[in-house]
């Protein structure tokens, strides 16, 4: 029997997400000779399990290619140092209303082979098909791809199989197959790691990662803010694992700058970010959606002082060059809306004193010329 979808009451294991990027089959492989080709999804098993299904997002549909297809459950078997074909389902053909959607197949049990011992498993979906002039050389149909997570699982448990030359490889491409475990007291709490690309800000003056750090805040920690995310590898996207969040539960969070309210993502009002929590959880964002003041940090001015900074609203700005030329003070909000702005005539050297009775939050001060732009941060405390 086949069910478009998983039961609640089974443990699933899934390192997927549940949104397929693109699709993935092995047909670049060995001239379109890819009949019972497989593709696969490793799962670490530690300790003794009765094992039910497999469900996989299958994505594409050809027409003409005849698919049938045929979930597997591979084991590795050290000792031998090969991968045996321990379970199977029932042979189905691929058809319409089945593309774009999650099929579960159970698993064919002999009483012995589903009681799962600790050790090294792959999910599997064996596909083939016929194409013009060939009985049975082509995959025929297509399997879902998580490209958004194919970094961050170990690359070990992303598998495929080719059938001509019986031979597993491992590949950067992470698959939708899970497996389904008879286990109702499965995992009700599970981690998730948070990932906040800053670079588009880093760019742009408005963070600073020698300086500055970002945090996220959500009802997983009652919005009061977690501890300091980091960038190990120096690539401007910061990461940050939260332990023991219900699996089901709806999450909502934003990403701030500093633990400020007044500086973090969707400031204007928008909406919270949102994720439902799975077994594996890899959430990944780009802070305000990219979105920042749009000022580039041109040499427009030879020498450009704002004190005090931080400061509670009151500060002096202080400019000076070698030739006099026109010049445009302008205050941006962290949306990018000006807030103050003042023109300037003929100016070699300069002082403005500005009280504009500002609230709380992280500000960018820019003096524009016909040379560029120059832009320094402001935090009024």
């Amino acid at each position: 029997m086949f069910s478009l979808r998983f039961t609640v009451t089974d443990s699933l294991s899934h390192r997927a997400d549940f949104s397929a990027e693109s699709t993935a089959s092995t047909s670049g492989w060995v001239g379109g000779d890819n009949a019972r080709d497989m593709v696969g999804v490793g799962y670490d098993v530690y300790e003794e399990v009765e094992v039910e299904s497999i469900t996989a997002y299958l994505s594409t549909y050809y027409d003409d290619a005849f698919a049938q297809f045929q979930y597997v459950l591979a084991q590795w078997l050290p000792e031998e140092e090969i991968y045996n074909e321990l379970l199977t389902s029932e042979i189905y053909d691929m058809e319409e209303d089945m593309a774009h959607t999650w099929l579960t197949l159970n698993l064919e049990k002999d009483g012995e082979s589903e009681f799962l011992q600790p050790g090294y498993y792959v999910a599997c979906v064996k596909m083939w098909g016929e194409a013009e002039g060939d009985e049975d050389g082509i995959c025929g149909m297509r399997i879902g791809w998580d490209t958004d997570n194919d970094n961050k699982s170990p690359r070990r448990y992303t598998m495929m199989y080719q059938a001509v030359s019986d031979e597993w490889f491992t590949t950067a491409k992470l698959n939708m197959i899970g497996m389904v475990i008879n286990n109702n007291e499965g995992p009700t709490a599970s981690s998730a790691t948070f990932n906040v690309d800053m670079n588009a800000h880093i760019q742009n003056g408005e963070f600073n990662p020698n300086s500055d750090f970002v945090d996220v805040a959500g009802t997983f920690n009652e919005w009061t803010g977690s501890d300091p995310l980091t960038d190990e590898d120096g690539d401007g996207i910061f990461s940050i694992s939260i332990e023991n969040l219900p699996v089901g539960e709806k999450l909502e969070y934003k990403f701030r700058i500093n633990g400020n309210w007044d500086t973090s993502e969707f400031a204007d009002g928008g909406p919270n970010r949102t994720y439902i929590v799975r077994y594996w959880n890899v959430v990944n964002n780009i802070y305000n959606n990219g979105i920042t003041t749009g000022l580039d940090n041109i040499q427009s001015v030879e020498v450009f002082n704002v004190y005090p900074n931080p400061t509670t609203g009151q500060f002096t700005v202080e400019i000076a060059n070698s030739n006099s030329s026109d010049l445009t003070i302008k205050l941006y909000n962290l949306q990018g809306k000006v807030v103050y702005t003042k023109a300037l005539q003929g100016v070699a050297n300069h002082k403005e004193a500005i009280d504009e009775n500002l609230v709380k939050g992280l500000y960018f001060l820019s003096i524009e010329s016909n040379k560029g732009i120059k832009t320094q941060k402001i935090i009024v405390k």
